[in-house]
């Protein structure tokens, strides 16, 4: 979100002020350029193409890992469960709302969508632990 606003602002100079005074309100006082710089730099900034626009890569990707943890007969219903994956981040932002997986899955079958994992999983986990792998 930060770095969204960074890329809209008027200016660098504004943004980086205030970056500055934001840290500057809390222990520490005043903010040197050091300090900004080891501040900043420490951010790791990952990009996500999870757009609605088709053609999204990473969109594809995440569609692709829930039908295989589907049923084959549930694949269908991936694209419901993205989005209402979607819509619950929508929700949970803007109130620093937080979810386990526990509550996602409870959500989903509250909602009526599948879960858990395909029966060729299963099948898989047992073969681990028919040649001692899995513990």
């Amino acid at each position: 979100m930060v770095l969204k606003w960074s890329a809209h602002s008027a200016n660098r100079r504004d943004f980086v002020q205030t970056i500055r005074d934001a840290l500057a309100k809390h222990p520490g006082g005043t903010v040197d350029d050091d300090t900004l710089w080891r501040f900043l730099r420490s951010f790791v900034i990952l990009h996500f193409d999870l757009g609605l626009e088709t053609g999204s890569r990473d969109a594809g990707q995440v569609m692709d890992r829930i039908r295989a943890i589907l049923p084959p007969t549930e694949h269908q219903a991936a694209g419901g469960i993205w989005d209402h994956l979607v819509a619950k981040a929508g929700d949970l932002i803007p109130v620093g709302g937080s979810a386990s997986r526990a509550s996602l899955v409870q959500q989903l079958n509250a909602d009526g969508y599948p879960t858990g994992i395909a029966p060729t999983a299963w099948r898989d986990v047992a073969a681990q632990k028919c040649t001692g792998l899995a513990g």
